[in-house]
């Protein structure tokens, strides 16, 4: 669990939108980006495709070395917030309660 989890919200940048988990970020949107729900899927397709460890992990510079355990882990952590990312923000009520608070409520 990172800061997200523990409800800690981050400080703001002033006058910019923020995005303390880095949930708009994680999809590729602009923070308090309000895309609908056509440009959210295509989001959150586009970041699973490139994020996805079985693609980050698989090929580099012209062979397949096998990843550490800390490769895979990192690569892992990414795409569990990019499918956090896309849970939180593709439920309307969940999306504003972050924009509003900055935090991911555990529900």
């Amino acid at each position: 669990g990172g800061a997200a989890d523990e409800g800690v919200r981050l400080p703001d940048l002033p006058g910019r939108p923020v995005d303390p988990a880095g949930l708009y970020g994680a999809l590729g949107l602009a923070p308090g980006e309000e895309p609908d729900e056509g440009e959210l899927k295509r989001a959150f397709r586009a970041a699973a495709k490139a994020k996805h460890p079985d693609r980050t992990l698989a090929y580099t510079g012209g062979r397949v070395p096998e990843p550490t355990l800390s490769e895979r882990a990192a690569a892992e952590e990414e795409m569990r917030l990019v499918i956090e990312a896309y849970r939180v923000l593709s439920n309307p009520e969940r999306r504003r309660q972050y924009n509003l608070t900055g935090r991911v409520s555990a529900a």
